[in-house]
């Protein structure tokens, strides 16, 4: 609440407007008791200079001039002589200009006054406005800036400081305030009596008493302002102050961040309110509703981060409070602050998450109060409220606490975990208070109550279930997950309430469904099944409905007869990822058309998804169908139109192995397709024998009608997505995967077909995993087609990011832009892969992808066979890379410390292995024969690598290459049949190069050149290169025209064995002098 020293200052400001007003109504004009004065500093009253008419910024310093206080009266007051205008003629075009003055002077009550114009455009621009501080009740009190009865100004880039108003606006209209810098003032910028639709934008607004004081005004745009540092408010909104749209603002370091002083209809949103007593502050009068809409702001370091004093009729949603200081508060309701909405809100890690006092009515719902040593509390008497669907965690001492006469609330669906040091089991302790009695901590007619993490399961619907601390209360019903209750929504505005009732996110557009998304429904938690679960009806708008489970809905009548989700007469629904099962229908399709029904596990029901009297057009493509009593998909009554594919239906309608057991679906409509057409792939049958692939006797569906003429040989898997290691939980759970993430039990991934580009539309990945330290594996999965370059991961077909623990084997992965790609991924495991025909690389590791092994994968076909690239410390080893458009193994951009060992790269393109600007790495006991360059070529900067025991045979170039590398050691290696050199040095120096085998290559055994120096050379074995005979008269098998080099160990005098030496001259230069203008 405001002082009594600050409300005295409003009454006097309050008394001046009032004197100011009923002389203007006179006829009379007021005018301070100081005059304006012509400007004498230049010939003609103007600045020397000005800036541009159009008010842009630059980044010179403009030096400005002095001038005496200017007031303006009217329109045709901006020509008089003597009144700061330095250009413009008052269109919108081109408005007045008054910039560059400095306007100072103890005292006196304005420095800029303007007054009763509407209709001419000005700016004042680039002025500093000091010490207008008059004490007298003068109108208008001491202001740098005064609009009265103003429109169409433009105020932007002043500095106001040390006045009693900064900038002051009274019944002044469709202005803007922004860019200007206020400070020491009483307020900063105040707007009364009417100032209406003003934008008030991007000023910088601290040290003042008030920062923004708006009264009697309204919808006004109040953003992206700076209201730091101030004495009392950052923001302040007295009284009749309504639909003012108060945005974005930074209101941190004051005693009151946003002030509401009984004002109505406000909108204060996305705020930044930290660090004061309190964050954001609403008051009113007993038992008057004030409608103020409160929502996305947030704060921390706040005594109270949401304060209402006997305020009620709010709407306080959608806010983040947390981190607030000892004894904080993220929400108190005073002294009868009633029938409030909270909703959606984060309180964290305050004393108090919400905090009721005296308050009742109120409906709590759908919050998260977390981490704070209470969750919620009620005390002194606070009644009648409804707190559902809250999300209660980690707090020290109890989630809920309910004392003091606090009686006849209503507590359920809230989900408590492991708040007062709770545990797992009832043992543990418990996360409720209650004293007061008389509070109901279950529905009464679904007979679901709140979810405990340390239930343990026993005493349900008894006293004993969950005893709440206090001794006065239980909860009788507890929830093993959050729940829904059954739900009918009937047209396009009732799902749009509904969307507003539970907080659903989306707008009903395509772009924007509405998402009906997480839930729990029991359609039998009151022992009175219902004949629905989520039941939609006449509508159009896009929704989805995703990731609920959904069950036991077995009333067979009334319509929908029982179904887990229903749609009739609905077109641009979405249902995917649910679990149905156990429900009369688990999916129910009835006269609805253009739908989406994907990826959903429908089982254990009669029949798993039924499609019905005109149901036409619509997709039903991976879901999980199995052991359903009737058909797994069940199609009628003229239902034509619908794509069936790439579902998995295993033992339905009590089907074995084999075509000869019973058909797991039913079509009698016809006109239905059972397979995609662009990608001839059908769906998996459990009970398919194998044959008639591509023909109507692959898979007949009963009903006669139609067939599976390309049944699937593996699960369908569409292209996944996984974040995470709790959404890696998720789909575990989901498509029952076997494994729980340990390194002893990963999850497993395993067995299915994934064709990302179905029906023509390609993906940019198959599988994708990021965020996890999880174990797990992708195995035994047949990926392909992942083709769209864009967004990332730009066409793998397995991705890793960010991932450690995880294991790639046995997959087929083909004809995508990358095979497998690991970005930013540590400690996994690639093997036995089979890689081909992808644009790019079979096997890409990038980023900083360090300490992972890739062994025994076959890569053929692809434009690398394996790239590794900015990545270090990984083991390559074991692999077969054949047959790629460029090389066998690439490694670029500092891949250092990399062992590549056994791997076999021959029939490349290019080389075996190139490496490019990568260095400190092991290259050993690989054969890299065969390949259409160089078996080995390491390249630009490619230093301090150890090559050993590798085979580099019949390459169409060279052996191994080294350009422009230095410090390599390449030691027995063979490097035979080349049809130009074993080794070629080319601008490489300091390399050691011992103990390789050149047999028959067609050029020299080595050829140094291009300033290739201090390279030592000795104990390798020439045999008949250069087409070399025996004795010393034969071709010379190696070529140094460089010079500098060492070809003989100098501490042992051995140098290197030669076929054709004759033995003569050892010792001397004439024993034997290798080729080339360097005399070697």
């Amino acid at each position: 609440m405001k002082s009594k020293v600050t409300k005295g200052i409003e009454a006097r400001k309050m008394l001046g407007v009032a004197v100011l007003g009923l002389l203007v109504l006179g006829g009379f004009v007021v005018l301070a008791n100081q005059s304006p004065h012509t400007y004498t500093n230049a010939t003609d009253g103007l600045p020397i200079a000005s800036t541009a008419v159009n008010g842009q910024n630059t980044s010179m310093e403009v030096k400005l001039n002095t001038h005496l206080p200017i007031h303006i009266i009217e329109d045709y007051g901006f020509n008089l002589p003597g009144n700061g205008v330095t250009g413009g003629n008052g269109t919108a075009d081109d408005p007045y200009i008054i910039e560059n003055w400095e306007i100072d002077g103890n005292g006196g009550t304005y420095r800029i006054w303007i007054e009763n114009t509407r209709s001419v455009y000005f700016v004042i621009r680039n002025c500093k406005l000091l010490n207008a501080n008059g004490t007298n009740l003068d109108f208008p009190f001491g202001s740098g800036i005064t609009l009265s009865n103003v429109s169409l100004g433009v105020l932007e880039n002043n500095t106001c400081s040390n006045n009693s108003n900064g900038i002051y606006l009274v019944n002044s209209t469709n202005n803007i305030v922004k860019n200007n810098d206020l400070s020491s003032n009483l307020d900063g910028i105040m707007l009364v009596s009417s100032s209406n639709y003003n934008n008030i934008t991007n000023n910088n607004c601290w040290g003042n008493n008030e920062s923004i004081h708006i009264y009697q005004s309204g919808y006004n745009n109040v953003s992206y302002n700076k209201c730091t540092g101030n004495s009392m408010d950052g923001i302040y909104l007295g009284a009749t102050a309504t639909h003012n749209n108060i945005t974005n603002n930074n209101c941190s370091g004051n005693i009151y961040g946003i002030q509401l002083d009984a004002s109505r209809y406000n909108n204060i949103s996305d705020n930044n309110c930290s660090g004061n007593n309190y964050g954001i502050y609403l008051e009113g009068w007993f038992s008057d509703h004030y409608y103020n809409n409160i929502t996305n702001n947030r704060g921390w370091s706040n005594t109270y981060g949401i304060f209402l004093d006997h305020s009620a009729g709010n709407n306080i949603s959608y806010n983040y409070f947390t981190s607030n200081i000892i004894n904080s508060k993220g929400i108190l309701l005073n002294d009868s602050s009633d029938n409030n909405a909270i909703a959606y809100n984060n309180f964290i890690g305050n004393y108090l998450g919400i905090y009721l006092n005296s308050s009742s009515t109120n409906n709590i719902t759908s919050n998260n109060c977390s981490k704070n040593y209470f969750g919620i509390l009620l005390a002194s008497s606070s009644q009648l409220n409804n707190i559902t669907y809250n999300y209660i965690y980690n707090n020290v001492e109890t989630g809920i606490d309910v004392l003091s006469s606090s009686s006849g609330n209503i507590i359920h669906h809230n989900n408590f975990w492991r708040n007062n040091g709770a545990g797992r089991g009832v043992s543990g302790n418990y996360q409720a208070y209650d004293d007061a009695g008389g509070n109901t901590w279950y529905d009464y007619t679904t007979q679901e109550g709140n979810y405990w993490s340390n239930w343990d399961g026993n005493g349900w619907g008894t006293a004993s279930a969950y005893p709440i601390g206090g001794g006065k209360a239980s909860d009788y019903n507890p929830l093993s997950k959050p729940a829904l209750p059954p739900l009918q929504i009937i047209g396009n505005a009732n799902l749009s309430y509904y969307a507003t009732l539970y907080g659903w996110a989306g707008d009903g557009t395509s772009g924007n469904p509405y998402r009906i998304n997480g839930y729990y429904l029991n359609g039998n938690a009151t022992g009175t099944p219902s004949a629905s679960g989520i039941w939609v009806e006449n509508t159009t708008a896009w929704f989805t409905v995703s990731n609920c489970t959904i069950r036991n809905v077995t009333k067979s009548t009334p319509f929908p007869f029982g179904a887990g989700i229903c749609i009739r007469n609905v077109t641009n629904s979405s249902i995917e990822y649910n679990t149905v099962s156990a429900n009369r229908c688990g999916i129910y399709l009835y006269a609805s058309s253009k739908n989406t029904i994907a990826s959903n596990n429908c089982s254990k029901n009669y029949f798993g998804i039924q499609s019905v009297l005109l149901s036409q057009f619509n997709n039903i493509t991976y879901n999980y169908i199995y052991n359903n009593a009737g058909t797994g998909i069940d199609v009628r009554s003229f239902s034509s139109g619908n794509i069936i594919h790439h579902n998995n239906f295993y033992q339905n309608n009590g089907a074995g192995k084999g075509v000869s057991g019973y058909c797991q679906a039913y079509d009698d409509a016809g006109g239905n397709t059972w397979y995609d057409n662009t990608a001839k792939e059908g769906n998996y049958w459990s009970n398919w024998d194998g044959n008639g692939s591509g023909t109507a006797n692959a898979y007949p569906i009963d009903g006669g009608k139609t067939s599976d003429w390309y049944p699937l040989s593996k699960p369908a898997l569409p292209p996944l997505h996984i974040i995470g290691n709790a959404n890696l939980s998720y789909y575990a759970s989901f498509y029952g995967w076997a494994g729980d993430g340990t390194s002893g039990n990963p999850y497993r991934i395993n067995g299915y077909h994934l064709n990302a580009n179905v029906s023509g539309t390609p993906s940019a990945f198959s599988v994708w995993v990021e965020n996890t330290t999880a174990w797990f594996t992708v195995s035994n999965c047949t990926i392909r087609n992942a083709t769209k370059s864009t967004p990332f991961p730009s066409g793998a077909g397995i991705c890793f990011r960010n991932v450690t623990n995880g294991s790639i084997e046995y997959n087929t992965v083909s004809a995508n832009r990358y095979g497998i790609y690991l970005y930013a991924s540590n400690k996994n495991t690639i093997t036995n892969n089979n890689c081909y025909d992808n644009t790019y690389n079979g096997i890409y590791v990038y980023s900083a992808s360090s300490n992972n092994t890739i062994t025994n994968n076959d890569c053929s076909g692809n434009w690398y066979g394996i790239n590794i690239d900015s990545s270090s410390n990984n083991t390559i080893t074991d692999n077969n890379c054949h047959d790629n458009s460029q090389y066998g193994i690439y490694l670029s951009s500092s891949s250092k410390y990399n062992n590549i060992t056994n791997n076999k790269c021959s029939n490349n393109s290019d080389s075996g292995i190139f490496l490019y600007s990568s260095s400190s790495n092991i290259l050993s006991n690989n054969n890299c024969s065969d390949n259409k360059n160089t078996g080995i070529y390491i390249y630009s900067s490619s230093d301090y690598n150890r090559i050993t025991n590798n085979t580099c045979n019949r390459n169409t170039n060279y052996g191994i290459f080294l350009r422009g590398s230095i410090s390599n050691n390449i030691t027995n290696n063979n490097c035979s049949a080349n049809s130009y050199y074993g080794i070629y040095l080319a601008s490489s120096n300091n390399n050691t190069i011992t103990y390789n085998y050149f047999y028959q290559n067609a050029n020299y055994g080595i050829n140094i050149s291009d300033s290739s120096t201090g390279n030592i050379l000795h104990h390798n074995y020439f045999y008949q290169n250069n087409g070399a005979g025996k004795g010393v008269n034969g071709n010379c098998q190696a070529y140094d025209d460089a010079g500098g080099n060492y070809w003989y160990d100098n501490t042992t005098r051995e140098g290197n064995y030669w076929s054709n030496w004759d033995g003569s001259g050892w010792g001397t230069p004439g024993a034997y002098p290798i080729d080339g203008t360097a005399g070697a």
